[in-house]
């Protein structure tokens, strides 16, 4: 999860829009409310000095912050910060699955689920084609974003938020590469893949699929191409981002989750893969008054 507080990572948010603060290898997100306030993220929360943690707070009361979401990556002392901090939903996902990417095609592929190695040959056998950063490939992936949102009853990023991520983190940086499935003229599925190449870690971040030819099996073969790509760049592992599953150490996806579908579609390309399990994330109010009201209204909306 370091790449979330990459230099990267932060003139992507700052190209979209959003307001960014760096404190050394930390950086604090604000998302802009009514009334002139806001409320920070703090993603991949590391930090132990208490001095460093008081400039945090800091300047997220000059930033008028309601609250300021910390996302820590290990177990931490919260008794430290005196403030008011209360257990929260997390904004990146609190657990996720890592395929090892150090191991030889032919090993991965005799590790995956027998459902998955077939889907993958049927839709190579049926012609699919892989695609990587066409032209229009952002404008065509969101088209996939839209029927998966109809479909699932998910709500994605913007048209403008991809936008501003692959000018950034592509036509800039080179760290992110569009993929789409397509077959004859139609586009059936498209993901978004992160290198951080110093940590020899990629990401699927981003998946969408249409609601088309479904029985070729589309978005086998594309996670299957872009997973070797990885590997021929040298990165060492492939973390998919996000997945929940019945337990916290059970490679078994579960049921009740809206996630169960595509946790269960993760763990066939990685059945032995490593689950790595985050703690949740804590909310560390500024504004009391303001933080229920904005608590209040989340859960109507």
């Amino acid at each position: 999860m370091q790449f979330l507080k990459s230099i990267y990572w932060q003139e992507f948010q700052q190209k979209y829009g959003r307001k960014v603060s760096r404190f050394g290898d930390q950086i604090i997100i604000y998302f802009p409310l009514k009334k002139g306030l806001s409320w920070g993220l703090v993603p991949a929360f590391e930090e132990k000095d208490q001095t460093k943690i008081k400039t945090i707070i800091q300047d997220a009361q000059e930033n008028g912050a309601i609250f300021l979401k910390l996302e820590p990556t290990e177990n931490f002392d919260w008794e430290k910060i005196k403030y008011k901090i209360v257990s929260s939903k997390n904004v990146h996902p609190q657990q996720t699955l890592v395929l090892d990417l150090t191991k030889s095609e032919d090993e991965l592929l005799n590790s995956m689920k027998q459902k998955t190695r077939y889907n993958i040959r049927l839709a190579s056998k049926k012609g699919i084609e892989i695609i990587k950063n066409p032209d229009q490939g952002v404008e065509i992936f969101y088209q996939q974003v839209k029927e998966t949102e109809m479909r699932d009853k998910a709500k994605f990023h913007s048209l403008k938020y991809y936008q501003a991520m692959y000018a950034v983190l592509h036509n800039q940086y080179h760290r992110l590469d569009v993929y789409l499935a397509k077959f004859e003229n139609n586009y059936l599925a498209g993901a978004i893949v992160y290198h951080d190449f110093e940590n020899k870690i990629s990401y699927y971040l981003h998946g969408a699929s249409s609601d088309q030819q479904k029985n070729l099996m589309a978005p086998y073969l594309l996670q299957w191409q872009m997973i070797k790509d990885c590997r021929e760049v040298k990165q060492k592992k492939y973390d998919f981002f996000g997945v929940k599953t019945a337990s916290d150490d059970e490679l078994l996806a579960d049921e009740k989750h809206s996630w169960y579908g595509i946790t269960k579609f993760k763990l066939g390309f990685a059945p032995e893969g490593k689950l790595i399990n985050y703690p949740k994330a804590r909310d560390l109010i500024l504004k009391p008054f303001w933080y229920k009201i904005y608590t209040v209204y989340q859960k109507i909306r």
